[in-house]
């Protein structure tokens, strides 16, 4: 997906192709440390499950990681949206990259953020298919996402430009994430969805006082600050909103979030409901 923006960017005003890469390059954090962890950690556990032919446990485990990714993605996707002005700021606006240049990747970095959950939830259904010895699947229907992203890319990039092929990439992770999850589930069965919608409805609600903390903290952010003073302020406005997220978790008994806590205790994902 990134070959293709880059090459469709090239054909948009100058200055495209960084502001996509800037705010790829922002989003891929979030989805590295917990994505893409949670994507590794299971495959192990997976790997066992489809050896021994347990399509419930292998479907459990399925389950709980996309629980995981999206208890994470979803406060991540708010906090890149609301504050996607700051961060773009303090981690890019030197020298040559001013104002403008801030204000286009923040652009790209919101219509990037949409699609975490997508992004994050794609590369764990993928793992399934891994484990079972079935990558052919999950390349097939890569290359359909891929195609996906191709077609809203062109429907996108004239009305929104640089913005829209990057939710154009979003586009395609969920085309992706919807495609293996069916497959997934013609595959082994249930996949325990009620939990799963449960979930992520919850965590969508407990991301609102998340939302709020952060669109203030926007609106009382220091008038012509330095760098230190807008460093001081993201990073005091992210504690605060992670504060208020777990708090926020605890009071309407989200299990995921000590699941999450033990996940990482453990080093693994030995877990199947």
């Amino acid at each position: 997906m990134v070959f293709v923006n880059t090459l469709l960017a090239s054909l948009l005003p100058l200055g495209s192709i960084s502001y996509l890469y800037y705010a790829d390059r922002v989003m891929e954090f979030p989805l590295g440390v917990f994505g893409i962890a949670l994507a590794s950690a299971s495959l192990p556990v997976m790997s066992r499950h489809a050896a021994a032919q347990d399509h419930g446990a292998l479907a459990g485990t399925l389950s709980f990681a996309l629980r995981l990714a999206f208890y994470v993605s979803v406060p991540a996707t708010v906090g890149l949206v609301v504050l996607r002005t700051p961060i773009v700021r303090v981690l890019f606006e030197r020298g040559r990259f001013g104002p403008a240049e801030t204000a286009a990747t923040a652009e790209a970095l919101t219509w990037y953020a949409v699609g975490l959950a997508g992004f994050a939830g794609s590369r764990i259904v993928a793992q399934t298919f891994y484990a079972r010895g079935e990558a052919a699947t999950a390349v097939r229907w890569g290359i359909v996402s891929i195609l996906a992203n191709v077609v809203a890319a062109l429907a996108l990039m004239g009305p929104l430009g640089h913005a829209g092929l990057a939710g154009a990439a979003s586009v395609g992770a969920y085309v992706n994430l919807m495609a293996l999850l069916v497959i997934a589930r013609q595959r082994l069965g249930r996949l325990g969805g009620r939990a799963l919608l449960s979930s992520a409805l919850r965590t969508l609600l407990a991301s609102l006082p998340l939302a709020a903390l952060c669109w203030l903290a926007a609106a009382l952010w220091p008038a012509r600050s330095s760098f230190v003073i807008d460093a001081a302020w993201l990073i005091a406005t992210i504690a605060a909103g992670a504060g208020v997220f777990w708090a926020a978790s605890a009071a309407l008994g989200i299990t995921e979030r000590t699941a999450l806590l033990s996940l990482y205790r453990r080093g693994g994902l030995d877990r199947s409901a």
